[in-house]
């Protein structure tokens, strides 16, 4: 069964979404949105403690980061 893979950053309580397959070697960093969304996550967050979970361990009340939110800040 495939598992999804998000980073979380829990201060702002965002994730995003980054793979999906058996393990955590799935990063799809091969895939041009999200390779974009990734950057603007990163820069959204800097500074602040990342990490890696399978998206069953994430907490539901989490936010889906959205770039747009952060495009002008």
């Amino acid at each position: 069964m495939s598992r999804t893979f998000e980073i979380v950053c829990h201060e702002t309580r965002q994730t995003l979404w980054i793979g999906q397959g058996k393990d955590l070697n799935c990063f799809y960093s091969s895939n041009l949105e999200v390779m974009n969304k990734l950057g603007r996550f990163l820069q959204a967050t800097l500074g602040k403690t990342l990490i890696v979970l399978d998206s069953e361990y994430v907490d539901s009340d989490y936010q889906e980061f959205d770039s747009d939110f952060y495009k002008d800040a």
